[in-house]
């Protein structure tokens, strides 16, 4: 009887909310950052415009930040300029604490929440090492809301039931598989934008539902204009976004790889990356050394286990999540007894997902008699992600011992 009450005088308040996005709604969202000189309208004014949904605020220590977000919001909706909604962005201490969710949501008026199936969004960071889990303190937020959160949570707080999973730079290994996934240039704006390109080409092909671009406007890994990086990330990501939202197929410009019918690492030419290039690992790391009379490349030891592994990574130009048919050769130095195998970042989906980035193409065994010797392993169903360990493709790997390798070449079938 005491919770049908709650529930009821609850009610005249809940309808006072603005719509709410569908949780099967295609959606995008954006952190949010405020710095003393951020335009915040403007900022507003070009999230809208690039059709984002959802700004992803960090819980302030002053909550007066909403208040200027409000009249910066407000000051939109007044001129019917399109702007997004906002939702609370929550980088925990060492306890689980959703407390902070009440204040973000009891400050910020109503027709700004951004709801999903008419639940106040609340997006969970990473969880610190060692975190715990304090579900007492936990449960005010829930009841203060009268309702409970959307829930967006990070892999790590696998504790935690949420309407949402996803990781964070979900743009490499099995992360393709959960319901959310974060796209971003990068603090360096790695490529030159390729990077984030690539990521949104990854986002259409698996038809995500929801996105979340990791920094609107920061500094360094921000796609908003600035002085510096100009508009060409905030146009891309427009582009991006409306290719999302009406399912575009989106093709990733020609490089110089695109029309080749095979990519090739060689220690014999120069330049030795012909579109293949070694990676170095924690793992897998390397010398380039000289063996019977030529140059190659060497697995050194690893300090972590017995097993050594030598990454490549295509180039994404030839082959970029794309379920392709390759075939790869090695040219490898017969030396020594024992057997080294392939593995590689398959689009097999008959298999888990954490096992799909490492499917085995089979293994070769050394017969001993000293000469280079070429052997080639097929790829069926190669998806070449960057899903590997240092966004390798492939590698080669070999358990108490070395492998000294003079070429790769991997060939379209």
């Amino acid at each position: 009887m005491v919770r049908l009450l709650a529930l009821l005088l609850a009610l005249p308040a809940l309808q006072d909310d603005p719509p709410s996005f569908g949780k099967d709604q295609r959606l995008v969202a954006a952190y949010y950052y405020s710095a003393p000189d951020t335009r915040h309208a403007a900022e507003f004014l070009e999230m809208g415009k690039a059709g984002v949904e959802i700004a992803l605020v960090p819980a302030p220590a002053d909550l007066q930040l909403l208040d200027t977000l409000t009249a910066a919001l407000d000051g939109l909706e007044k001129d019917n300029k399109p702007h997004p909604r906002l939702g609370i962005f929550l980088q925990p201490g060492p306890t689980f604490d959703l407390t902070p969710i009440d204040a973000f949501y009891a400050r910020l008026p109503r027709r700004h929440w951004a709801l999903v199936d008419g639940h106040p969004v609340a997006w969970l960071a990473p969880a610190p090492a060692g975190v715990s889990i304090d579900r007492d303190r936990a449960i005010p937020a829930i009841v203060g809301l009268a309702r409970p959160p959307f829930l967006v949570a990070e892999l790590s707080w696998k504790e935690v039931p949420a309407d949402r999973t996803y990781a964070w730079g979900a743009t490499r290994g099995y992360a393709v598989d959960l319901p959310a996934l974060t796209v971003g240039p990068g603090a360096a704006q790695r490529e030159e934008g390729k990077v984030y390109e690539r990521a949104w080409y990854k986002a259409t092909r698996l038809e995500q539902k929801l996105i979340v671009i990791e920094s609107w406007n920061g500094a360094t890994d921000g796609v908003s204009e600035t002085p510096e990086r100009k508009r060409k990330y905030l146009d891309l990501t427009r582009r991006c976004i409306r290719d999302f939202k009406v399912n575009e197929k989106v093709v990733l410009p020609k490089n110089k790889w695109s029309s080749a019918t095979q990519v090739a690492y060689t220690s014999v030419y120069t330049p030795h990356e012909q579109g293949l290039k070694p990676v170095t690992l924690e793992d897998g790391l390397y010398d380039e050394v000289r063996l019977r009379g030529f140059e190659a490349l060497s697995t050194k030891e690893n300090k972590k286990g017995s097993v050594r592994r030598l990454g490549f990574d295509v180039d994404d130009s030839f082959c970029y999540f794309d379920k392709r048919s390759f075939d790869v050769a090695v040219e490898f130095l017969d030396l020594g007894e024992g057997s080294f195998s392939l593995e590689y970042d398959s689009a097999d989906r008959t298999v888990p997902p954490e096992q799909r980035v490492v499917k085995s193409a089979g293994s070769v065994r050394y017969t001993g008699s000293g000469a280079w010797r070429t052997e080639t392993f097929h790829l069926p169903d190669a998806a070449f992600g960057n899903g590997q360990p240092g966004g390798s493709d492939f590698r080669f790997s070999i358990d108490q011992r070395g492998i000294s390798i003079r070429s790769v070449m991997v060939l379209r079938k």
